[in-house]
Order: C-alpha cells, then sequence, then structure tokens
C-alpha cells in the first residue's frame, strides 16, 4: 500500500513538472520572439528549461529510485551525491517560489509618501504589457490619494522607435488624468539595480517613498532598493496576469538563487 501511494505521487509530481516545464516553454517562446529584451531573456530561458531539467530528474527520481540502482559502489556514490545536489537545488527554488508569492501580496502603502517609484517593464512590440499597465494603474491610485507626492517613472530599454519604458508609463498616465507635473522621467535605467540608483537623482535616500511595481517582482525589488539606499521604502504591488505569474514568479526566485551568497 505504501509503494501505490509512493508511485501515484511520483507519477503526479512526473505529470506536473512536465507540464509546467511545457507551459514556461510557450511562455518565454512567445515573449523572446516580441521582448525588447531579447537576449536577456534567452538567458533566463535558459535558466528556466536548466531549471525545469532538474525538476524532472527530481521527481522521476523519487519516482522510480534510478539513482541509487548502480552496483558499482563509486557510481552508486556519484548517483546518491547527484540527486542530494538535485534535490536541495529544487528544496531551495521552490521555497524561494513560495516566498515571492507570499511576500508579492504584502502592501504596506503609505498615504503620506514623499514620492512613488514606479519601475518599468520592457516593452513588448513596442507597447506596454498588460503587467506594466497594472502599474500605471496603481500609481494612478496612489497619486490621487497623495495629491501632493510625486511619480518617479523609472525604466529605460527603448524600443526600435525610441521609446522606453518610462515614456510609455508617462504617456499612459497622462492620458488617464495624471498631472505632468506630478510625474518625473527617469529613463536611462536598464536594470532594477539602476531604477533606484538612478532614482536616487530624484529622491533623497531618507525619503518616505512607496515602491510600485508587480508583485512577483515586489520582493527582490524592495531589497535591492534597501541596498541602494533608500531607508524608508513602502510596498504597493500592482495586480499581475494570472496567466504568466507562475513564470514571472519561476525567473525571479532563479534570479534570487543565482545571488544567493552561497551560490554566487
Amino acid at each position: 500500500m505504501t509503494d501505490k501511494v509512493g508511485h501515484l505521487i511520483g507519477d503526479a509530481l512526473i505529470v506536473l513538472s512536465i507540464a509546467f516545464t511545457v507551459y514556461l516553454i510557450v511562455i518565454m517562446i512567445s515573449r523572446v520572439k516580441s521582448v525588447v529584451l531579447k537576449d536577456e531573456y534567452l538567458t533566463g530561458f535558459k535558466y528556466e528549461m536548466a531549471a525545469c531539467a532538474l525538476l524532472i530528474i527530481f521527481s522521476t527520481d523519487l519516482r522510480f529510485w534510478y539513482l541509487s540502482r548502480f552496483e558499482n559502489v563509486y557510481l552508486k556514490a556519484a548517483g546518491l551525491s547527484f540527486r542530494a545536489v538535485v534535490a536541495v537545488t529544487v528544496l531551495i527554488v521552490t521555497s524561494l517560489f513560495v516566498k515571492i508569492c507570499i511576500t508579492g501580496k504584502i502592501n504596506t502603502r503609505s498615504d503620506s509618501a514623499d514620492s512613488a517609484i514606479v519601475l518599468g517593464l520592457a516593452l513588448e512590440n513596442g507597447k506596454p504589457t498588460a503587467d506594466l499597465i497594472f502599474r500605471t494603474d496603481a500609481a494612478k491610485e496612489f497619486i490621487l490619494n497623495n495629491p501632493e507626492s510625486s511619480l518617479i517613472l523609472t525604466g529605460g530599454n527603448a524600443d526600435e522607435s525610441g521609446k522606453t519604458e518610462a515614456a510609455v508609463m508617462y504617456e499612459i498616465l497622462l492620458n488617464n488624468g495624471v498631472p505632468a507635473d506630478r510625474m518625473i522621467i527617469e529613463d536611462k535605467a536598464r536594470t532594477t539595480q539602476e531604477n533606484f540608483r538612478y532614482s536616487l537623482k530624484f529622491a533623497n535616500a531618507d525619503d518616505k517613498v512607496v515602491l510600485i511595481t508587480s508583485g512577483y517582482h515586489m520582493d527582490r525589488a524592495f531589497h535591492i532598493a534597501r541596498k541602494a539606499g533608500f531607508s524608508n521604502v513602502y510596498r504597493m504591488p500592482a495586480k499581475s496576469v494570472s496567466v504568466t505569474y507562475a513564470a514571472n514568479v519561476m525567473w525571479e526566485a532563479l534570479v534570487e538563487f543565482d545571488q544567493l551568497p552561497s551560490f554566487s
């Protein structure tokens, strides 16, 4: 009975890991074809596929226990060592995945903030993604509740026409009734680290700032903001497209995994 239950669990994990891999392939191929940052997304795609390969190896080994079936003592030891490495890696990435999902729901927005830093997102086919529009929706909500505050719209990575993420957010917000004098465009940043480094030109490090980005990006962005020098940061996560949410969380989990001190 115990073996049967174990086999069922193993079979379910194999199916889920293969299904998740197919899901990521579909999402990422679509993005690579249309996104501005093709090289960066291709690199991320490779990391995601490597992680999925480890997940499939882990689930199939859990089902068939093939890594410990070698008769040769050295091969058996190598198999067991590889199993341990795969298991620990899968556990860490899974833990990060869960942490990002949970922390991405935390909202500590302040209605007495000096400004809000709105992070851009790579354009696709020269147009804002739905998640970027959701970020501008959150920015509009913030400025309506904080009429004396300002929005720092940060994001470079121009498309073929030369339009940047920050410029696109500015246009969206302007068309939605946000006054131009309440917005500051920072259009040089290419990374999240640069988003905050360059935003310090428009805000003091000890200002009370609200961070607006997608929930799946909030955990990493918050810590980068603190590391960049902002000491008084509040969170205001924007909504995300549900279909691509898991793929985005996986991306963030792998970025955080790569930056863990013991793996850097």
